[in-house]
């Protein structure tokens, strides 16, 4: 039997500091792009990275939260995957969720998604009540990292599960000169013919450079205390996957 979760507030939290509305306005405004340059972007990697996300679920999960759920993507792939789970999918976009609810709405899930504006520094939810929790592409928008995590084992059950889906700027060899000019020219300009913004998508490999190393976000979540945390490359040491148990 399914639990009940009803959250707490489901108004999205204006904006706390400069960073937390920039990365709003810069999304609500690509929300009708979105899809299509991810798919360009990542030669469509990130749908499997994504299924591989979901693959990693609890074996038995029936309520899991998806932070900074975009347009829905993880969400959906977690129904295709659990048809009896229950999937909360948070948004500081208003935009996003706008898209997601639509792409939902269109799979006849309405009854599996729940699409909600929240910020991820502030969960609004009880604690202990989801088995897994996810979040593809978003922490390293975060402003407080250590925060997130808290906030994200706050509210899983104890065995429950976070998966992180993120970039890192750490390719080695001969592929880091190519990833650079990728970042630093071809996608700022793929961003500025296609969703005609090049603000977002500039923004986009600053934040990569800024955020954690893989090792350094391993450590942050022993700290917040995770536990049987793993990490593994997925495209040439410029995405990972990072997993923790609730004890």
């Amino acid at each position: 039997m399914k639990k009940e979760i009803s959250p707490m507030n489901s108004e999205i939290r204006d904006g706390t500091n400069s960073h937390e509305q920039k990365v709003k306005n810069i999304f609500n405004s690509i929300t009708s792009t979105y899809d299509l340059l991810n798919r360009l972007m990542y030669l469509r990697q990130d749908v499997k990275w994504r299924r591989e996300m979901v693959n990693r679920f609890p074996k038995k999960v029936d309520t899991v939260l998806d932070i900074a759920t975009g347009t829905g993507d993880v969400a959906i792939e977690s129904v295709n995957q659990f048809s009896n789970v229950n999937v909360f999918g948070l948004d500081i976009a208003t935009n996003m969720l706008k898209a997601a609810k639509k792409k939902v709405s269109s799979l006849k899930m309405d009854e599996k998604v729940h699409l909600l504006g929240g910020n991820n520094l502030s969960l609004p939810f009880n604690s202990s009540v989801f088995n897994a929790v996810t979040i593809a592409f978003g922490l390293r928008n975060v402003t407080n990292h250590e925060v997130a995590l808290i906030e994200m084992y706050r509210v899983l059950i104890p065995q429950g599960k976070v998966i992180i889906l993120d970039l890192s700027f750490s390719p080695s060899g001969l592929l880091k000169p190519v990833i650079n000019l990728y970042f630093k020219t071809i996608l700022p300009l793929l961003g500025l013919v296609i969703a005609r913004d090049r603000r977002a998508y500039t923004y986009l490999p600053d934040s990569i450079r800024k955020f954690l190393s893989p090792e350094d976000l391993k450590l942050l979540m022993k700290k917040t205390g995770f536990t049987n945390v793993e990490l593994k490359s997925l495209a040439f040491g410029i995405v990972y996957l990072h997993t923790g148990v609730k004890t």
